[in-house]
């Protein structure tokens, strides 16, 4: 039988069309079944609000504006101690200078006190824009103090630390500085591959160590990296969550059917592991204390917020690594740092679900409820 290319392609192409149009219709519908639940059948407490539709809205666009400017961020530039630090960046919604996101004036700043805030990404602003971050928005509370943004993406209270000790000769007298720690420390460093004293990019550090005599290496590295991608587009589509959800709901009432969703580097689970992650944040916050303190001025360590410490019905389908990591971990951060006069603990603030992922980010209105209950602590 005689090969047919015109035929095959032919072929080739009206099965291409079928699948894309069945894999949108998927999503199409999925979507509109998780809107459906989260919309009619969950029915999260913001929605009693009278303007809940327009702040949905209005959180929605700068969200998208926020991921349009994001685009335009140059890879991370290498530091030494801390790790990585974004290059500036002039945009509407997004900018840099000198590595430091820039934060709103305050019109009542007495030209010598500042609020240092050290983070990671819930304090740098993903999602909003600048006047939307937690150090701009301490400008709208009456307070004396110029907010300096000292957060990055991903980083973890060692590397706060790090920062702190080369900024340490500007912090004055007076000044406050916040750790808003827990999560990046968490969900990092439960990962086995990172270690319990790590950072986000331990595990891509050692690839390339242990593979710098392999010349096909980077190419193997972006094919991985290819199917990462891939993995997390299928991971986070609309169908995945809905068919994760269907999953749990049927089949898995059981904690032993939820630990099967973890993966084989997850090492929390070990009671000596979570305690030694745990030290290793709160032995952060104690030396930063020790140090601001020498300084003449005032520490604040609070561990953040997450879906997993939230008390309400959450719009997010849970991501069984963080859950299991924050309940592993969390209450022991808690036990150890109760010796510290800097600790605040701030993981069930949240009486509304302003979470934007599976994560840890919020909104421009939960940015706010973080940084009114922060200036709290800075007021007394």
């Amino acid at each position: 039988m005689k090969f047919n290319i015109k035929l095959f392609f032919r072929s080739l192409f009206f099965y291409t069309i079928i699948f894309s149009i069945s894999i949108v219709f998927l999503e199409f519908s999925s979507y509109t079944i998780i809107r459906i639940y989260k919309d009619y059948i969950l029915d999260r407490p913001i929605k009693t609000e009278e303007n809940a539709t327009t702040k949905e809205n209005a959180t929605t666009k700068e969200k998208k504006e926020f991921l349009k400017e994001a685009k335009k961020i140059k890879p991370y530039e290498y530091h030494a101690f801390i790790g990585w630090k974004h290059k500036d960046l002039t945009s509407s919604a997004i900018n840099i200078r000198n590595g430091i996101r820039q934060s709103s004036t305050n019109p009542n700043w007495n030209g010598v006190n500042k609020i240092w805030f050290f983070g990671g990404s819930t304090i740098w602003g993903s999602y909003v824009k600048d006047d939307g971050t937690i150090p701009s928005l301490s400008t709208k509370f009456n307070n004396h103090y110029k907010p300096i943004n000292m957060a990055e993406q991903s980083y973890n209270s060692r590397q706060e630390l790090n920062l702190l000790i080369n900024n340490l000769d500007n912090i004055k007298p007076g000044d406050h500085i916040v750790f808003f720690d827990g999560v990046n420390d968490v969900f990092t460093n439960c990962d086995g591959r990172n270690g319990l004293r790590g950072h986000s990019r331990v595990r891509l550090i050692r690839e390339l160590l242990q593979n710098k005599d392999n010349v096909l290496f980077p190419i193997q590295s972006r094919i991985n990296n290819i199917f990462e991608r891939t993995k997390n587009i299928v991971r986070n589509s609309y169908a995945q969550q809905l068919a994760d959800a269907l999953r749990r709901r049927i089949l898995d009432s059981t904690d032993s059917q939820k630990k099967n969703d973890l993966p084989a580097y997850f090492i929390c689970d070990d009671e000596k592991n979570s305690y030694d992650l745990a030290n290793f944040i709160v032995n952060s916050w104690r030396t930063a204390e020790v140090l601001v303190n020498s300084q003449g001025a005032q520490m604040h360590c609070i561990l953040q917020p997450n879906p997993y410490t939230f008390k309400g019905k959450l719009s997010w389908i849970p991501n069984y690594y963080y859950k299991a990591s924050t309940e592993m971990v969390y209450p022991k951060i808690r036990e150890l740092a109760e010796e510290l006069s800097c600790f605040h603990d701030m993981s069930d603030l949240f009486e509304n679900d302003y979470y934007m992922d599976q994560c840890c980010h919020v909104n421009r209105d939960g940015n706010y409820e973080i940084t009114k209950k922060i200036l709290s602590y800075v007021d007394k």
